[in-house]
């Protein structure tokens, strides 16, 4: 929805202050209204941060004024439940807008959409399947497994400069495994972030390293845990980066479930903080 990703702009404040320095400017001209101008002007802003916080409406509404629009361009495009009695899925759809780069958002957007419907079809597909094979064994509907599909986002950043989010895909049958794809937009110039955008050209070097330094930390930590750090591990899967840019600019390499560690670690965040 798109008030979960509105905050309180800037000019709001800025308006707000401006009452509250009036008031205090003419108090000694008139003591009688001066807290009841502080109070009110509190209380506006108090009041507007709540019902944008907790009103659909009411935020949706907000979004077409331009100071607001500017910071809120991720937004719930479409949410959805399918379910039988051998699946149940879950879409909750983001899409961008208001970045200022019609073609960009036009590109994301069909992709997350594309995504998303092949993701549908084939649990579709796939539990039809099972159910077949189901009937073909002379067992019943009873005996089928459920299948579960989740597709939510996360919004890892989102400033005037960045927009970094996170499409998250859970399946869930005989395992859970939960796959993610990244967007790093840089709303300067409505491209895509690169590791070399951030990090420089050297960034394998600068990403190994971290990553073997943070693997040592945790290990020496807990002894129990264990990663695939050799320098041939490393090397492979520097060829197939995934990131996001957490809230304070660093970047966050992420590694799918199995990737740099045993599967029932789950998935593995490493934040590059040079």
């Amino acid at each position: 929805m798109i008030y979960q990703s509105i905050e309180t702009p800037i000019e709001l404040n800025q308006i707000v202050n401006s009452a509250i320095d009036t008031a205090v400017n003419r108090k000694h001209k008139s003591h009688v209204w001066f807290k009841p101008v502080i109070c009110i002007a509190a209380s506006i802003c108090i009041l507007f941060v709540v019902m944008l916080n907790s009103n659909q409406t009411f935020a949706e509404s907000m979004y077409d004024i331009p100071v607001i629009g500017n910071v809120a361009r991720v937004f719930t495009f479409r949410e959805y439940s399918k379910s039988d009695e051998a699946y149940n899925i879950n879409i909750k759809a983001p899409a961008i807008e208001g970045t200022g780069y019609t073609d960009l958002e036009k590109r994301i957007n069909q992709e997350i959409q594309s995504k998303i419907d092949t993701i549908v079809k084939n649990a579709e597909e796939r539990a039809e399947e099972n159910r077949q094979r189901i009937i073909d064994e002379g067992r019943t509907e009873e005996d089928l497994g459920y299948f579960i599909v989740e597709i939510d986002y996360e919004i890892k950043s989102s400033n005037e400069s960045i927009l970094s989010f996170v499409i998250n895909h859970m399946e869930s049958f005989a395992n859970t495994y939960t796959y993610q794809t990244f967007y790093n937009i840089n709303l300067d110039t409505g491209k895509e972030i690169t590791l070399a955008d951030i990090l420089g050209e050297n960034y394998r070097e600068i990403v190994t390293q971290s990553i073997k330094e943070q693997i040592k930390e945790r290990t020496e930590k807990d002894n129990q845990l264990m990663y695939y750090d050799s320098d041939e591990d490393i090397e492979f899967i520097l060829d197939y980066l995934k990131f996001y840019i957490n809230s304070i600019g660093h970047v966050v390499i992420s590694f799918k479930k199995g990737e740099i560690a045993p599967p029932p670690m789950g998935i593995q965040e490493f934040e590059i903080t040079r």
